[in-house]
């Protein structure tokens, strides 16, 4: 992890950026983020956390021992929850409502959320 991700500098790709570095390509980095990227926190806490709610409580990826019951519950907090886990609790939704749609069938595709 500390050759990916400098928690200190808050910097990423640091194999990438020492590679421009070792051949004098460093003016090749943007030294600001840029990009799209969605405010997750946000969502979390406007939508997230109830469809996390709503769909996570009765899991059938935890009812066929995909996921951890108690992890969920451990770590499952609108408010007082570290960005990470809400990035997992978000990509366990999706993967939550694949199973329904395609491992189950007990929901439509066409549904709206």
């Amino acid at each position: 992890m500390n050759l990916k991700y400098d928690l200190k500098t808050d910097t990423g790709k640091l194999l990438l950026r020492e590679i421009l570095h070792k051949y004098s390509l460093d003016k090749l980095l943007i030294k600001k983020k840029q990009g799209f990227s969605v405010d997750t926190m946000n969502l979390w806490k406007s939508y997230g956390y109830d469809l996390c709610d709503c769909y996570l409580s009765d899991a059938r990826i935890v009812q066929s021992k995909w996921i951890n019951k108690d992890w969920i519950e451990k770590h499952f907090d609108k408010n007082n929850i570290d960005i990470r886990y809400v990035n997992k609790f978000l990509g366990l939704l999706s993967l939550e409502i694949w199973y329904r749609i395609f491992i189950t069938k007990e929901m439509k595709p066409t549904v709206t959320l």
